[in-house]
């Protein structure tokens, strides 16, 4: 476990930012991971935070209720204050529902309860507290805490296996990707194991 510093509920410095998820609008500091049903992409610190929250919200029955969750983007978006930069630049934001479906109007719209609280248990802050034009109902942020900084939270095979164990059970698309690191480390266990074998049997034929 790693603690990231608490980033308050606005936009902390940006070299904070920086320091502890990568250059901004960075694709290659992102990962993909199943969401309730859906996939994310978030950065890679957060991944298994994403990923265990996605669950959480599924397990509570809010996987048919979220219809559209949209994460990383290179853009600020459609923010209705001027701000210098987005939590989604980083990988540390994602909105739930603003695609002008029913209740879809970010600015007018309230999640759940649920919904917002069960991401309040994994530090993910609803912008539904703010207030104007800059109220912003569908949105999370993350505000730090304990994360995995680990290899598997960088998606490593193993943990691109269980992406994609979770995807199928959800019934959410594969990302190509990570399907693809996937044959990789089946084929780099195959040879692994084939040199065993070999190993092992001249080893036996050594012995008689």
């Amino acid at each position: 476990m790693a603690t990231i510093p608490y980033l308050g509920t606005t936009l902390p410095p940006i070299s904070t930012m920086v320091k502890y998820f990568g250059p901004q609008s960075d694709p290659s500091q992102e990962v993909t991971v199943p969401f309730a049903g859906k996939t994310l992409m978030v950065n890679r610190v957060l991944a298994d935070n994403a990923r265990q929250l996605g669950a959480a919200l599924a397990a509570a029955g809010f996987a048919s209720y979220i219809r559209d969750v949209g994460g990383f983007r290179t853009s600020i978006g459609g923010s209705g204050s001027p701000i210098p930069f987005s939590m989604h630049q980083f990988g540390a934001a994602f909105d739930i529902n603003e695609d002008g479906g029913p209740n879809g109007n970010w600015q007018t719209m309230t999640l759940p309860r649920g919904i917002v609280n069960t991401c309040a248990s994994y530090h993910w802050f609803c912008g539904e507290s703010w207030s104007g034009a800059s109220r912003d109902g569908g949105h999370f942020q993350f505000t730090g805490g304990d994360v995995t900084v680990s290899a598997a939270a960088g998606g490593g095979v193993a943990s691109q296996a269980q992406d994609v164990v979770a995807a199928v059970l959800a019934g959410a698309a594969i990302p190509a990707g990570m399907v693809a690191v996937l044959f990789i480390g089946a084929a780099v266990l195959a040879a692994v194991l084939a040199g065993a074998a070999i190993a092992g049997a001249a080893y036996v034929a050594s012995r008689d």
